[in-house]
């Protein structure tokens, strides 16, 4: 009797485990599939200005006032990446505010504010894949991690970096066992949804054209200078989190700072330098000079601080990328002129 028992237990946590993989993997391709699709959209929305539309340079201002509003008028908060994190460490992901940083989203980086969108979209993957868990009444914790593994993967076209940064933004260090399945089932459902949409990207990135051999030297130079750089930029952004302002000041300001320098350095790159989270910037920085290559970057990365002081909703990894790709250029070129 005491072994039929446990046999039956034993059979009874197979079966669990088999409907939570089988669950998960379903929700986290869906969430793959859906991301891929917003993500497409972001990219088509934020660059499809071409360098004669003058006329779109105040949009972005605009753009980033409405989802100021939008947010306060639910009563909510821009936080996105830091919502996900406090939801997987404390088991339970707040998903009502979902709606209006999804709407903040794509009034503010939708229409060229200079911020990304990766960080909003670890949290959308996270805030579906919990949706769908209580609804079908599962645990939490599984569909949280492969949702937002399968969302980030399709923003930033590598899974197993996805699973690595869904899990190290919540906790530093390699993720507990308990994780490691559902991070492993985002990367393979975005894999998988990147295949079924025509993507040939791998599992790791896309191919970069050279070896490690070629580079290194100059990568750990270029590479240990930038970290420094970033250190100081992610020391600003601590700080701007840390601001307090009312809404209708956090209005006029978006509107006066992105009103005026975004059209002043449009004007003065014939570009849409400052536009977004910095895909024109790095393509621009190819052909421009040191001087203005180095006054172009800084004045961004105050646009990027400045636009988290006044709580718009968007992501740092995509714009800080940029900024390290740029200062890049600077210290290559200086350095092997």
């Amino acid at each position: 009797m005491p072994g039929s028992v446990a046999s039956t237990a034993m059979t009874g946590r197979r079966r669990r485990l088999t409907l939570d993989l089988a669950l998960t993997s379903a929700v986290a391709l869906l969430i793959a599939l859906c991301a891929g699709r917003i993500a497409v959209w972001l990219r088509w929305a934020i660059g499809w200005p071409d360098d004669d539309t003058w006329w779109w340079a105040p949009i972005p201002a605009l753009g980033a006032a409405l989802a100021l509003v939008v947010v306060a008028l639910a009563r909510t908060t821009p936080a996105t990446a830091d919502a996900y994190v406090d939801g997987v460490l404390r088991g339970r992901l707040d998903v009502a505010p979902a709606p209006a940083r999804f709407g903040g989203l794509l009034a503010g980086v939708g229409t060229g504010a200079p911020l990304g969108y990766e960080g909003p979209m670890v949290y959308f993957g996270g805030a579906l894949g919990a949706f769908v868990a209580r609804r079908l009444h599962r645990p939490d914790r599984w569909c949280i991690l492969a949702g937002a593994t399968a969302a980030v993967a399709m923003v930033i076209g590598a899974p197993v970096a996805a699973a690595l940064f869904a899990s190290e933004v919540a906790r530093r260090g390699f993720p507990p066992r308990r994780d490691v399945a559902p991070l492993a089932i985002g990367a393979a459902a975005a894999w998988a949804a990147r295949r079924l949409t025509g993507d040939a990207g791998g599992i790791v990135g896309t191919d970069p054209g050279f070896s490690a051999g070629q580079v290194m030297v100059g990568a750990l130079a270029i590479g240990g200078a930038a970290a420094l750089v970033g250190r100081v930029i992610v020391i600003a952004i601590r700080a701007a989190k840390r601001t307090h302002f009312p809404l209708v000041t956090r209005v006029i300001g978006v509107i006066a700072v992105l009103g005026t320098i975004v059209p002043l350095g449009w004007w003065a790159a014939d570009t849409a330098v400052f536009l977004g989270p910095g895909d024109r910037l790095r393509d621009w920085a190819v052909g421009a000079s040191q001087p203005g290559l180095l006054l172009a970057a800084v004045v961004y990365t105050g646009l990027v601080v400045a636009m988290v002081g006044c709580g718009l909703v968007g992501g740092l990894f995509l714009p800080i990328v940029s900024i390290g790709a740029v200062f890049g250029v600077l210290l290559g070129r200086a350095w092997l002129p």
